[in-house]
């Protein structure tokens, strides 16, 4: 017996797993198209008139994604699919900025996206983010204000180049 068996009892879990599902849904009807900004101010999240531009629309989706995995609501699905067909559109149109968080955005929404449904726009709208930062040069090596550390973002960026590379086979990805 570990020393938390009788804290997280199926009782618990199931407790907490309820509650993820209604806080979900609440967020999903409150936010709609209307996205929470990344960050609470004084614990109120507001809508983000921008947050196509913002790094955290790949974990939103993302997390949708997980949900209907974990419930089998098709809601969640649907809901995260709208998410990420949105993103691919803008960067198909180019209408969404460059980021050094490439990896944040992509992976968790259009990875998702090809996994649950081969979303083929969705393997088009990764190679688009890893075009970008092969040509910005958004790799750890060159980013000089993060000389000496690593950020997640850094590794995550790196993943979507190596999975790119894997799926294209084209080596620019991968040097």
């Amino acid at each position: 017996m570990n020393q938390f068996s009788d804290i997280l009892s199926n009782d618990i879990l199931n407790k907490v797993k309820e509650n993820i599902y209604v806080v979900l849904k609440r967020s999903m009807l409150k936010f709609h198209t209307n996205m929470p900004a990344s960050a609470s101010e004084n614990g109120v999240y507001t809508f983000n008139p921008n947050f196509y531009d913002d790094w955290h629309v790949g974990f939103w989706a993302g997390i949708y994604y997980l949900a209907h995995e974990m419930f089998g609501d098709r809601t969640f699905l649907s809901y995260a699919e709208s998410i990420t067909e949105a993103l691919q559109q803008k960067t198909i149109n180019r209408t969404v900025w460059e980021s050094p968080d490439e990896g944040f955005i992509y992976m968790p929404s259009c990875v998702n996206s090809f996994k649950v449904n081969r979303n083929y726009q969705s393997v088009e709208t990764l190679c688009i983010a890893a075009d970008r930062m092969v040509k910005s040069n958004m790799d750890v090596e060159k980013d000089k204000l993060h000389i000496g550390r690593t950020k997640a973002g850094d590794i995550t960026n790196l993943n979507l180049l190596r999975l790119v590379g894997l799926i294209s086979t084209n080596e620019k990805y991968t040097r």
